[in-house]
């Protein structure tokens, strides 16, 4: 990322050729909107682009909000002059790169095999440290039945998101994300779960132990897909914010935002 925007672009470029062998050069310096010698010189970073230019570059390439952020301040860090102001854009370079976390999407297929919400749980309950693989501590930690923690830790051990470590050790494998299908009763009943374990949550845990609030709000909805992306960030840096190296909790972070009015909460 340091190495300036050329290398950003070129990593793209070299993506989208991995997808598409017959992509070249000239497709996309036109989809980027710059001619191709100009961007020939910009991959090699012999060329710079100016702030409105990388602008537009983000526009064309439908880039998440972190990695546009990312560009944008790689772009700024060419045309600053001063010592600090350099330092500075490093610094926030290497904070947006490690300040989120990264997420591997799981296939629904594979989804259903631990759609039950203990089951994740079960997979990052193996980061805490005192983590056993014994189903009656399971099932104490997260009251749920010894035959149920049996189960998903074989469902869990069969679909390779939980493995034995250099330490001899089960450990989760990856951070798992699932895409929200509405036509899948697997994942309407996890949110389903979920909610209920937030209900309980309202009566059992201390505000301290807990966050749960809202806001009711009047909007336009042809900003929904930014607003989407935006908690999806939010996510991210969360769990990269509290996924440290002294584990000893496990939580789930909900968030809701659907539509209230013109009979959309109608069964």
């Amino acid at each position: 990322m340091h190495n300036g925007i050329g290398s950003i672009l070129k990593k793209e470029f070299e993506a989208r050729k991995d997808k598409n062998k017959k992509y070249s050069l000239r497709a996309f310096s036109r989809d980027l909107k710059m001619s191709p010698g100009f961007l020939s010189e910009v991959l090699q970073n012999k060329k710079k682009l100016s702030i409105d230019k990388t602008l537009e570059v983000i526009q064309s390439m439908g880039w998440s909000l972190r990695d546009s952020r990312m560009l944008l301040q790689t772009s700024q860090l060419g045309f600053v002059k001063s010592k600090k102001a350099k330092q500075f854009l490093r610094s926030e370079i290497r904070n947006s790169s490690t300040a989120y976390a990264q997420f591997d999407r799981l296939k629904l297929t594979k989804f259903s095999l631990i759609s039950d919400w203990y089951c994740l749980a079960i997979m990052e309950l193996s980061a805490r440290a005192d983590f056993s693989e014994d189903p009656n501590w399971i099932a104490n930690q997260l009251a749920i039945r010894v035959e149920n923690a049996k189960l998903a830790i074989e469902k869990l051990k069969s679909s390779g998101l939980i493995a034995l470590g250099p330490d001899n050790r089960w450990q989760k494998t990856m951070n798992a994300t699932v895409k929200d299908v509405p036509t899948s009763d697997d994942i309407r009943k996890f949110h389903r779960q979920h909610l209920q374990n937030a209900m309980i949550a309202i009566e059992t845990q201390t505000t301290s132990e807990r966050h749960i609030s809202g806001v009711t709000m009047a909007i336009d909805k042809k900003k929904l897909p930014q607003a989407i992306e935006l908690i999806a960030e939010f996510r991210s840096r969360m769990t990269a914010l509290l996924e440290t190296d002294k584990k000893n909790a496990v939580y789930h972070l909900a968030i809701q935002l659907f539509q209230l009015d013109e009979s959309k909460l109608k069964a």
